[in-house]
């Protein structure tokens, strides 16, 4: 493995709760809990393998930004082969924040001050608290795609100060055991995922917009170093967001960095 995954001390264990559908991986420390599954994920590891580090040191997030991976957080990946066109795949940004979503609201018995921002950041009294990162592999033979690594990474007991609207569940009073948050998280995902491959994502867009911001929510989207200013007007059926602009014009843009105004 080169440099980004070594590791070191792993064991496999089991989480009480947690469904059957996972296998779970614990390490003592890692280059990154990503790059871990994608080594996995190579050597043939089933859908449903979980990693879980106690610290990492090369988290990676949306856009190729640094995850500031702080002591006593959450830095998990988690493995999935879906028989799903690479094209669909961002589609899994929706199910995974769903599932952390209802995840900490769970834990926490907070069902009104989580929000998930688009596409995949959840906010806790509009502070960001956890982000997701996916990545993927197309199959060598067809566009279908072999595998998808979802990252998650959530602040528990810390956040990185000199970052603004940032949050953990301890500064607001939490104390969770990171184990029943990944048993939480788990078995979410398990679930959003099962309604994504038999439902589709028309119905998980129709969940996923009963727990983001509202409609008519003032943003700004910053794409290609341009920050445009609007209102949020929903996501199109392959979950680009759609945004009226002050001119009254509507734009959908497929990436870009959110902020709620």
């Amino acid at each position: 493995m080169g440099t980004s995954c070594r590791v070191i001390n792993y064991s496999v264990n089991k989480i009480q709760g947690l469904s059957s559908f996972f296998s779970y991986y614990r390490y003592d420390f890692v280059g990154s809990t990503n790059e871990i599954i994608k080594d996995l994920a190579f050597k043939s590891f089933p859908e449903g393998t979980l990693v879980h580090a106690i610290s990492q040191d090369n988290g990676k997030g949306r856009s190729g930004k640094l995850w500031e991976s702080q002591k006593g957080n959450l830095f998990c990946s988690i493995l999935l082969r879906p028989s799903v066109l690479k094209q669909e795949v961002s589609q899994l940004s929706f199910v995974s924040s769903l599932a952390v979503k209802q995840a900490l609201s769970n834990i926490t018995q907070d069902k009104k001050n989580f929000l998930i921002k688009w596409p995949n950041d959840i906010l806790f009294h509009e502070k960001k608290i956890s982000g997701i990162l996916l990545e993927t592999s197309p199959s060598l033979n067809s566009n279908l795609v072999d595998w998808v690594v979802i990252g998650i990474g959530i602040n528990i007991k810390n956040f990185p100060k000199n970052l603004n609207h940032v949050t953990s569940l301890y500064e607001y009073g939490y104390f969770c055991e990171i184990v029943d948050v990944i048993k939480e998280v788990g078995n979410a995902l398990e679930q959003f995922y099962n309604v994504w491959l038999i439902e589709g994502f028309e119905k998980i867009k129709k969940i996923w917009l009963r727990n983001c911001y509202p409609i008519g929510k003032r943003i700004s989207v910053t794409v290609n170093n341009k920050k445009l200013y609007g209102k949020f007007e929903g996501i199109t059926k392959d979950g680009s967001l759609i945004m009226k602009l002050l001119d009254n014009s509507t734009k959908v843009i497929s990436g870009g960095e959110v902020e709620i105004i």
